[in-house]
């Protein structure tokens, strides 16, 4: 399974745009937020696949997006969220012990505008970067195996 992570689009359609068609076969796409609502205006790239829109501290809470989501994925359990709420910008430590709290084998996270994979104690906590920056990321689940991948356009 090919996932793709986007996070922080803050309108730039464009950009996303080019992202949407270049990893169209992805299986499932994730919106980590700041601009969850620009996936909406991409219909012909979403339909028939999953996607999790994620509320960040800049989208509107009148869009009514969940501000954490648990996804199944291949035998696998993904922790999404922005990241404010789990003050990302100053350390990664609270976001870790959530993933622990809700099992998790991946915390999915944005708000820095900064791409990182770390692997702590077995949990990978994977931010794939500022959409509005043209950077994203791909998480393959595949035979057990979690493989996570920066890219950019």
């Amino acid at each position: 399974m090919r996932i793709l992570i986007v996070s922080d689009s803050h309108g730039d359609e464009a950009f996303l745009e080019m992202i949407l068609r270049r990893e169209r076969s992805c299986d499932m796409i994730i919106h980590l937020g700041d601009g969850a609502d620009d996936l909406m205006r991409f219909l012909e790239y979403t339909a028939h696949k999953p996607v999790y829109l994620t509320k960040g501290n800049c989208d509107p809470a009148a869009y009514g997006y969940a501000e954490k989501h648990i996804i199944p994925a291949e035998g696998k359990k993904l922790l999404s969220c922005h990241g404010h709420r789990f003050n990302v910008k100053m350390g990664l430590d609270a976001l870790y012990f959530e993933g622990l709290k809700e099992n998790a084998d991946v915390c999915l996270y944005g708000h820095t505008h900064a791409g990182n994979i770390e692997l702590s104690n077995g949990l990978l906590l994977f931010n794939p970067g500022a959409v509005k920056n043209g950077r994203y990321g791909i998480l393959t689940v595949k035979n057990g195996e979690i493989s996570p991948e920066l890219k950019s356009i």
